[in-house]
């Protein structure tokens, strides 16, 4: 397992329903650890398994998922 972290600027704070969307993506995308936030919401940071997802991987999951990243 090679864990990676990637930092996203966010256009705006997520909504109640984005935070849902990414919960369930983290359940079920395999490789994806989990995020963090910011203090005032701009920043969403990912933790992710390199050796199962690219960063690419990860980009195009959360917008599927409707997060503005």
């Amino acid at each position: 397992m090679t864990l990676c972290e990637i930092t996203f600027r966010l256009p705006s704070a997520l909504s109640e329903r984005q935070l849902v969307a990414l919960e369930q993506l983290k359940g079920q995308l395999y490789g994806m650890r989990g995020f963090r936030f910011s203090g005032d919401g701009g920043e969403m940071a990912v933790t992710y398994d390199a050796s199962r997802l690219t960063q690419a991987d990860v980009t195009q999951a959360l917008h599927q998922a409707g997060v503005p990243v």
